[in-house]
């Protein structure tokens, strides 16, 4: 039988892996919605940027609340590692600032209609 461990330091190794993750996936998603808030400060300019802003749009939503559920299960898992951390969350305000940047782009504003190809 292999030596994994004590059943306790195994299943702080199996949270860790987890957590690794889901830090990826969660930076994943993040350069994800960079790259369409780059697109997006061209979209008036380059058509290519603005089929890229337009396209990324589709799934922004999902995007978003892919990111907000990735922070809360990284969040409970760094908490069952340490009870004592202190949850930080300041990911979802830089995540909110480029969304917010987006849903302007996207959004009638002043009578003016959205974006289109």
């Amino acid at each position: 039988m292999p030596s994994g461990g004590t059943g306790a330091s195994k299943g702080i190794d199996d949270m860790e892996k987890s957590l690794r993750r889901l830090l990826a996936k969660r930076n994943c998603l993040f350069c994800r919605l960079q790259n369409i808030y780059g697109a997006a400060k061209d979209v008036f300019s380059d058509e290519n940027s603005k089929e890229k802003f337009l396209a990324g749009s589709q799934t922004l939503e999902i995007l978003r609340n892919d990111f907000n559920k990735i922070t809360d299960q990284i969040i409970d898992i760094e908490l069952q590692i340490n009870p004592d951390a202190e949850p930080n969350f300041q990911c979802l305000n830089s995540f909110d600032e480029l969304y917010s940047y987006w849903s302007i782009m996207l959004c009638p504003r002043d009578n003016r209609s959205r974006v289109t190809v």
